[in-house]
């Protein structure tokens, strides 16, 4: 410890030196209405330090400041990404509830312009192979489909049905070379 005092004895003169003067400087300014010399020369060694301290203050609250306006925006920007989400989910629903709803009036329309009875059926498989074109529906007899019934759809003819089962047949179709 007495290394210490040797080693920074003159800053820590100056210190108490500075200390003292600020504190008589402070203890006297409400008794006189003229500064004194001494006060002067108080004022004229502290400001400058004193504004060295007030522009690191400033500089360090700046740092601050701006690294907590960071932490709120980048909570704000992880709340506004998922609000976007949820947004953009509801609009591809809305999107995708519109087209079902334009499908479905079209394939009113086409039972209307056929006439007769109609089934609206659903593809649940498709055939694999190169030789064959088909797909399976998941209707059959007992929603009143037979063999050799046509398969229609909103654009045209999609093909006929070669096998029917109790709830699902296979249909060939138009784009196959047996069709």
């Amino acid at each position: 410890m007495p290394d210490f005092f040797k080693k920074y004895r003159v800053q820590l003169l100056a210190g108490i030196f500075l200390f003292a003067a600020l504190i008589f400087y402070t203890l006297n300014l409400r008794q006189r209405e003229v500064t004194s010399p001494f006060e002067k020369a108080v004022l004229a060694v502290t400001s400058p330090v004193l504004r060295g301290m007030a522009a690191a203050n400033g500089a360090v609250r700046a740092v601050w400041d701006g690294y907590l306006f960071l932490t709120r925006v980048k909570e704000e920007n992880r709340r506004l990404l998922q609000t976007i989400k949820i947004q953009n989910e509801r609009l591809i629903r809305g999107n995708e509830a519109i087209l079902e709803n334009e499908r479905l009036k079209g394939l009113l329309a086409m039972r209307e312009r056929l006439g007769g009875t109609t089934v609206a059926v659903s593809v649940i498989a498709e055939e694999s192979t190169p030789w064959f074109r088909t797909v399976t529906i998941d209707r059959g007899t007992a929603a009143g489909i037979r063999e050799g019934m046509p398969v229609v759809a909103l654009n045209g003819i999609v093909g006929r049905v070669i096998r029917a089962g109790a709830t699902s047949a296979r249909v060939l179709l138009v784009t196959d070379q047996a069709s």
